[in-house]
């Protein structure tokens, strides 16, 4: 008798997903238990990052494309400045050195110099001081000795000298102009100086006598070589304004002594007139002491009296005045 042997029915199972865990999805209480949270968190952090990267990516590039901007513009303003630079100074050269000699044809002598002058300087002294060779070329003339040799001249504020080519020669001058004059003992003899509203003391160059006999002599002055003279402007505003306030007699004051004018207790000013009157003036309000001096003037006028001695406005409740001659 034959034998037959039932085999077991294999039991269907369904095909696993790929990424799915293994084993029975219903009874896996861990995977149920899994909260679905940290995944969408997950994923959503993931995707800010993937979205700000290509932010900072454009961050990054606009900042080096201003840095290659400035970086540009920075090259161009540089190179623009040292051209700038180069043709100055290849301006300056050909005006004043003497590179033109080895480019340039030849030249022909000098034909003359412009000379300008804001002061007493005439072309005649200063053709005596530079004594410029005839025959001479623009490029034969040493421009910086001659402004040297100017320079050194103390009436001389400022000097410029530059050649005009092919044959000119300009020379430009600024002077000190005069306050007042001083005379000073140079070598044991009596030097006449003229001084600068600025307190520069110099040397009168080609000025007219009447020009310096109009100047008021300033004595007490305080100053040593090469340096300004002390109160110049103090001096300077007392003199202005008594020009202002007594235009017909202040050309008869022929000395002003400041002397006293840097006193700590009663700082004075005295003024000789070309009569010989001494007026005294307190130099803390000069202007007030022109009110008495112009009553006491118009009242000596009326009354014929011209010969004073002496005119004390220093006082403070009054003024004195003292005569030569009592009147009859």
């Amino acid at each position: 008798m034959r034998r037959v042997r039932f085999r077991k029915p294999l039991r269907k199972t369904r095909r696993r997903r790929h990424g799915a865990p293994c084993g029975n999805v219903r009874g896996d209480k861990r995977i149920k238990a899994m909260p679905k949270s940290s995944d969408s968190k997950s994923a959503s952090s993931w995707k800010k990052l993937k979205k700000s990267k290509p932010k900072s990516r454009r961050a990054s590039s606009s900042w080096r494309a201003r840095m290659r901007r400035i970086l540009k513009f920075s090259r161009w303003a540089a190179l623009a400045a040292v051209l700038i630079g180069l043709a100055y100074g290849a301006n300056y050269a050909w005006k004043n050195l003497c590179i033109d000699d080895v480019f340039a044809p030849k030249r022909k002598p000098l034909k003359s110099v412009e000379f300008k002058s804001d002061g007493a300087i005439t072309a005649g002294w200063l053709a005596g001081i530079l004594k410029i060779p005839k025959g001479s070329t623009i490029s034969d003339v040493n421009i910086f000795h001659i402004k040297k040799i100017l320079e050194e001249v103390s009436q001389i504020k400022s000097v410029s000298v530059e050649r005009a080519y092919p044959d000119i020669l300009r020379i430009e001058i600024e002077e000190l102009k005069p306050m007042a004059k001083l005379l000073v003992d140079v070598d044991s003899r009596r030097t006449l100086f003229l001084v600068s509203p600025g307190g520069d003391v110099f040397r009168p160059v080609c000025y007219a006598p009447e020009t310096l006999d109009g100047l008021i002599l300033v004595e007490g002055a305080k100053f040593e070589s090469g340096e300004k003279m002390a109160c110049a402007e103090k001096l300077r505003e007392f003199l202005e304004a008594a020009r202002e306030r007594f235009p017909d007699e202040f050309p008869k004051w022929a000395s002003v002594d400041i002397s006293q004018l840097e006193s700590i207790t009663l700082p004075l000013i005295s003024v000789t007139t070309r009569g010989g009157t001494k007026i005294v003036f307190d130099a803390a309000e000069p202007k007030k002491q022109f009110d008495k001096l112009d009553y006491i003037l118009r009242y000596s006028k009326q009354k014929s009296l011209n010969d004073f001695e002496r005119i004390d406005l220093s006082l403070k409740d009054r003024a004195d005045a003292k005569l030569r001659t009592a009147p009859r």
